[in-house]
């Protein structure tokens, strides 16, 4: 609509510019200060022409309460003039709403074939119940020789980005027409054409009638690549006498960016597909696209005939919403929108996209990914469980394979993939819900692969008996080690003194011997390979010559290993040499882990 009665108002100003008529002077009678201004339409010059149809003609006038009086009761217009104009009087109405007494009042009256040419006068009257207030304005009903009618090319076929048809016509028939063009300007809100702008012919068309099509090309006359306001001219000559139309339009010959990260990937979710791309520009780098064109098919779109070929995409995508230029755009396609889906198949989907313009021009086609639609199956077949200590596996409950609370565990098992697509999986080893201990491994489709050194380290917290259990994060599917035994150190072996009267020797002349009773209170289970450890407070070296038959001492003599058996003791010693007198802090450790030791000290003086 803006551009019809632009092209209105530019079509008059043409006739100004072109018409034989004297111009014309406004003159306003009896200023009264309530009335300030008084224009009339549809043009703001004072010739109207005729068309062969009616028009309609604007009043407007501003007024305001320079009276005092405090308020306008009524504005209205007459006109007067070699015609009778049937709506004369006409009021007019407050258009903007300032308040009651200031404001810009407008109306309008019609006129048609039927109305004589010549002049007339509008008078606007103002009534603020102390003083009748009038202005005048005279303007020109003139004969218009012909008239052109310029369309603007959006509304027209177009050849997006480069090439632009054009139709004009006239109201009587014309010899020639010549489009013109020149840039544009804004002013007030719209864009506008500056009629003594200096236009370059655009095309030509010289074959007399009373339509007239072109086809410009704006690759060769104009900028490119370019986004932006142009004024089209269509100048119509007949029999010596010329008619021009104006109209601004908006040339967009930069299609948008191309995608060319667009991304297909299996869903976690069994017979879906991820789909993502980076936006691109609607003006290749900037803007935001209007659009997408999505394209679906079972094998890669690289050509137009491909693309054209392929079935659109549906579901959440087509209905994706659309982000500015850098931005990760994303969307899912279920096994509902999936042509000819089929649980478990081997069938590759590839996807193809084209961005959008506002003007409806299109990017080049983007890469083609393409993704199965996934079937997630991933088996825990087996799972065993290793004492890293003893070597025995961890369900063993036998006096020799205690697994004490210390030991780590070497978890293990076989994992199997009857899915259509190869896997990254999070194996995982848990107590009850707790994690332990996890690895990544990959699978591929149709593998069973063994999967070890998964380790899970006792503590002190857990119960004598714990379950363990291997399973695959994401999948349901898991095996558990039941009732695996753990027995500590802590709540079942005992350390004491040996003899307290002879321990130690109290002169250099006898033997040093530190020696204690081990004892475990365990009533079913004996204890193997407890490790004991001998810790004199001094920095003095000193040697250990011998120790009590039963003890194991593989690589230092101040750390030994012992087997218990259940409600048993035995005897531990060592003897201790090269002391020199003095005070010592004597202490013995059972066990390895500080969760899980049990610990005896004694001070002493050696003479």
């Amino acid at each position: 609509m803006k551009g019809i009665i632009w092209f209105i108002f530019l079509l008059v100003m043409s006739f100004a510019v072109f018409s034989d008529s004297a111009d014309l002077s406004v003159n306003i009678i009896n200023v009264a200060p309530s009335v300030k201004e008084i224009s009339i339409g549809p043009s703001e010059t004072q010739k109207i022409y005729k068309t062969g149809s009616a028009i309609q003609v604007s009043v407007n006038a501003t007024v305001g309460d320079n009276n005092g009086v405090g308020r306008i009761d009524a504005v209205s217009a007459s006109v007067i003039g070699p015609s009778v104009i049937e709506e004369s009087p006409i009021s007019l109405t407050n258009i903007t709403n300032i308040n009651i007494t200031d404001g810009l009042y407008g109306g309008s009256f019609t006129l048609d074939d039927g109305d004589n040419t010549g002049n007339y006068t509008v008078n606007v009257t103002v009534n603020d119940s102390s003083l009748s207030s009038w202005s005048a304005l005279f303007f020109e009903y003139l004969e218009k020789i012909f008239s052109v009618y310029l369309n603007d090319p959006e509304n027209n076929t177009e050849i997006p980005g480069v090439k632009y048809l054009l139709d004009a016509s006239t109201n009587m028939g014309a010899d020639d027409i010549e489009f013109d063009v020149a840039w544009a300007y804004y002013s007030e809100g719209s864009w506008r054409c500056r009629l003594n702008e200096t236009f370059s012919l655009f095309c030509y068309n010289d074959t007399p009638g009373t339509e007239f099509t072109c086809l410009g090309d704006f690759s060769q006359d104009y900028l490119n690549p370019m986004d932006d306001w142009l004024c089209l001219k269509a100048n119509a000559s007949d029999n010596g006498n010329n008619a021009v139309a104006y109209s601004v339009v908006h040339v967009d010959n930069i299609p948008p960016g191309d995608i060319s990260d667009l991304s297909a990937m299996p869903s976690s979710t069994d017979g879906s597909i991820d789909i993502s791309w980076t936006a691109p520009g609607e003006n290749n780098i900037t803007g935001t696209v209007s659009s997408y064109l999505m394209k679906i098919a079972t094998s890669e779109i690289i050509t137009e005939g491909d693309f054209n070929d392929a079935q659109d995409v549906g579901g959440d995508c087509s209905s994706v919403a659309i982000s500015g230029p850098g931005s990760t755009q994303t969307c899912t396609q279920e096994s509902s929108d999936l042509p000819g889906y089929v649980q478990n198949s081997s069938t590759t989907y590839y996807y193809a996209f084209k961005s959008v313009d506002d003007f409806g021009q299109n990017s080049s086609i983007s890469n083609s990914p393409g993704s199965v639609a996934p079937y997630h199956d991933i088996e825990v077949d087996t799972i065993s469980c290793v004492n890293n200590k003893n070597g025995v596996v961890c369900n063993d409950t036998t006096t020799e394979s205690t697994n004490y609370l210390y030991d780590i565990m070497n978890i293990s098992g076989n994992i199997s993939n009857a899915g259509n697509l190869n896997e990254s999986i999070t194996v995982e080893v848990k107590r009850s819900s707790v994690v332990v201990d996890s690895k990544q491994e990959y699978i591929t489709i149709g593998e069973k692969k063994y999967i070890s050194g998964l380790e899970w380290n006792a503590s002190y917290e857990y119960p004598p008996f714990t379950n363990l259990e291997l399973s695959v994060y994401g999948f349901s599917h898991k095996k558990t080690y039941s009732a695996i035994k753990v027995v500590s150190i802590l709540d079942n072996v005992r350390l004491s003194w040996y003899d307290v009267s002879l321990y130690p020797a109290p002169t250099e002349s006898t033997p040093f011997f530190v020696s204690i009773n081990v004892n475990n209170t365990n009533l079913e289970d004996h204890f193997w390979e407890i490790p004991i450890e001998l810790v004199i407070n001094t920095s003095e070296s000193y040697s250990i010559t011998l120790k009590a038959p039963k003890m194991r001492c593989p690589d230092n003599l101040r750390k030994c290993y012992i087997n218990v058996t259940s409600q048993d003791d035995e005897l531990a010693y060592w003897q201790v040499d090269d002391l020199s007198s003095g005070y010592y802090n004597i202490t013995v450790i059972s066990g390895e882990n500080p969760l899980d030791h049990v610990s005896i000290t004694r001070y002493t003086t050696f003479i």
